[in-house]
């Protein structure tokens, strides 16, 4: 758990800090004519990387809530303390939301024991991870770095097939700054509008 926790700040230190570099890099792509636009991709940019972070806050904050509504109706004792834990845990892809369902299950299997206690932490996962890969992730993350929940998912598949558990951190931010890029570029421009959240001029 720390180890991902340190690979997210690694990574919003690393796009923050390599804006310079990046600018640089636009710079020579574009004619100086452009360079308005270049800085205004950049301040967009190191946006981008910020609201993802506070999306993924808010995103920690949702699933606490739904496994805790979960877990108290199941009965699970401690159910506040393992739905921060199981919430914390899903910052690591795939692995994290075992680790969550398994710290669940043996909190409920300690207290309790009964089958329908166990039934229910299975359910109450069930819901929360539907609900956190096909709604709050896509919209909430999405929406915050400007990229529609269809491009959110597919870029979190394609990242996790290319760089595994980093590709997947990486996909959203590095999806919302193309999409960023592609908006600026007139010859790009239709696929920024594909891949944006933004509803296209008529």
């Amino acid at each position: 758990m720390p180890q991902c926790c340190i690979s997210y700040l690694n990574t919003a230190f690393f796009m923050l800090n390599y804006r310079h570099r990046f600018r640089t890099f636009l710079l020579r792509l574009f004619p100086d004519e452009k360079s308005g636009d270049v800085n205004q991709i950049v301040k967009e940019s190191v946006n981008v990387v910020q609201q993802y972070l506070v999306g993924k806050l808010i995103l920690i904050g949702l699933l606490a809530i739904t496994y805790s509504v979960g877990l108290g109706i199941t009965g699970v004792s401690n159910f506040i303390l393992v739905s921060i834990l199981a919430a914390l845990f899903s910052l690591i892809p795939y692995i994290g939301n075992i680790i969550g369902f398994g710290v669940a299950l043996i909190f409920g299997y300690l207290t309790s024991g009964e089958m329908g206690v166990l039934i229910g932490i299975v359910i109450t996962f069930t819901v929360a991870q539907f609900l956190e890969s096909y709604v709050l992730q896509p919209f909430i993350i999405g929406d915050k770095v400007d990229v529609h929940p269809f491009f959110v998912i597919l870029a979190v598949i394609v990242g996790n097939a290319l760089w595994g558990i980093i590709g997947m951190i990486l996909a959203i931010p590095v999806m919302g700054i193309i999409t960023i890029v592609f908006l600026r570029v007139p010859a790009l421009e239709p696929f920024g509008y594909l891949f944006s959240d933004k509803k296209a001029d008529s």
